[in-house]
C-alpha cells in the first residue's frame, strides 16, 4: 500500500514538473517576433489648434 502511494506521488510530481518545464519553454520560445513600429500599442497624439471656442 505504501509503495503504491509512493509511486502515485512520484508520478504526480513528475507530471507537475513536466507541465512547469513545458510552460516555461512555451513562455520563452513561443516563436513570436517583436511587433514592428506602433502596431498593437496604444498611442496618444495631441491635437493642437483652435477648438472653435
Amino acid at each position: 500500500m505504501e509503495e503504491a502511494r509512493r509511486k502515485i506521488r512520484v508520478c504526480l510530481f513528475s507530471i507537475v514538473l513536466a507541465a512547469a518545464v513545458v510552460g516555461i519553454c512555451y513562455y520563452y520560445f513561443d516563436g513570436r517576433t517583436e511587433v514592428p513600429g506602433s502596431e498593437g500599442t496604444l498611442i496618444f497624439h495631441s491635437v493642437e489648434g483652435d477648438y472653435g471656442c
